[in-house]
């Protein structure tokens, strides 16, 4: 073996080491609030809700961690990163699924539609943060898998 190619795997397994220890994703970035996982489902009118978007506001960090629910009505939040969860400590949750309805224009599709709609499937009220009745403790020890449940 060359010494050229010697150096060239010696410096791949060297990049490759520090590529894995950056992303190893044990300690806390500098400088960032602790957050910790979070899950939950999200229940609508007694059954899973697919498609929404859920967000927790910290009451004591000036932080939102959000999600989407998948088919079976479950969440994962992210603050920074990946799953990475939600602050510890109270939160205000909002809940949103709506759908955009829209009227083409009759005399040519091509131009912009005549009008545009949003159509609420979950309570506006369940997707404001100020309306919303939805509360979540988030602790930092034990699991956190939050039920949500909108009965409307």
């Amino acid at each position: 073996m060359s010494s050229f190619t010697r150096v060239s795997w010696s410096m791949a397994v060297v990049s490759l080491g520090l590529l894995l220890v950056g992303c190893g994703g044990g300690e806390p970035v500098k400088g960032r609030t602790k957050v910790v996982p979070v899950q939950g489902k999200v229940i609508f009118k007694g059954t899973s809700l697919s498609g929404a978007t859920v967000m927790f506001y910290s009451e004591t960090a000036k932080l939102t961690a959000s999600g989407m629910t998948d088919e079976e009505g479950v969440f994962h939040l992210r603050t920074y990163e990946g799953q990475d969860g939600a602050v510890p400590g109270s939160h205000k949750v909002t809940v949103k699924k709506s759908e955009g309805k829209t009227v083409p224009n009759p005399q040519d599709p091509n131009l912009p539609p005549l009008s545009s709609v949003e159509i609420w499937i979950t309570p506006e009220k369940y997707a404001s943060q100020e309306k919303t009745p939805l509360t979540a403790q988030v602790s930092e020890s034990a699991p956190n898998d939050i039920t949500l449940t909108i009965p409307e």
